[in-house]
């Protein structure tokens, strides 16, 4: 089903919340927004055109557990339609989202998401739309597939293209730093967007310390 033949059955306009994360923004829906949305992916290349559509580096699409593993999943879609494993921006746009709405108020909130759950505590709300985070994203792991392929400059992420920051990116850079001996385990990674605090712990656990914040709501009628 489209959009538009969504509409003509009485189901609402799908709402949304823009975030972004030092530049890299995220369209946050709650799944039952995208009932009328057969195919996510197409959705996605749509919505997130940024002459034709909103305009984002992906969407993020929400919905409770339904397991006690974790508090919500998370599903990323890139704006090529691929659904992304993990994205250290795009999940913590979507934290934000649950506290902004109401949906969740614990300091820790746990996210499903392909590659596992995350843990993310909430360590300062900084004004009504932006919330700063202490998020443990995983232990890296060394075998080809997970090592994704980094530049220098700009950053370039699989499915998305060049973005002002990448989370996940930032820290497979600083685990290789640390790795050849480049740097401590604490780094402030510097990206086009800000500067992102990144630590892998003694435990394996690599840990992001940043904010998202809200750039606007609305309604989606493509």
């Amino acid at each position: 089903m489209i959009l538009a033949e969504a509409f003509e059955t009485g189901l609402m306009p799908p709402r949304f919340t823009k975030f972004h994360g030092y530049g890299n923004d995220y369209l946050v829906f709650e799944a039952d927004q995208l009932a009328g949305v057969d195919d996510l992916g197409q959705f996605a290349k749509r919505i997130c055109n940024r002459h034709y559509g909103a305009g984002a580096d992906g969407i993020a699409v929400v919905h409770a557990s339904e397991n006690d593993a974790a508090d919500f999943t998370v599903r990323i879609f890139n704006p090529d339609g691929s659904e992304a494993g993990m994205s250290g921006n795009g999940t913590r746009c979507a934290a934000s989202y649950l506290f902004l709405h109401g949906l969740w108020s614990d300091d820790r909130l746990r996210l499903q998401t392909r590659n596992g759950v995350k843990r993310y505590f909430l360590r300062e709300r900084l004004s009504d739309g932006a919330f700063l985070f202490q998020s443990e994203l995983g232990q890296p792991g060394f075998d080809s597939a997970s090592i994704p392929m980094l530049t220098d400059e700009p950053l370039d992420r699989r499915g998305v293209g060049e973005t002002e920051s990448s989370g996940t990116c930032s820290c497979a850079a600083v685990v290789a730093s640390v790795v050849n001996e480049k740097t401590d385990r604490s780094v402030k990674v510097h990206a086009p967007g800000g500067v992102i605090p990144i630590e892998w712990r003694e435990d394996g656990e690599v840990v992001l310390t940043g904010r998202a914040d809200v750039v606007y709501s609305g309604e989606w009628l493509g």
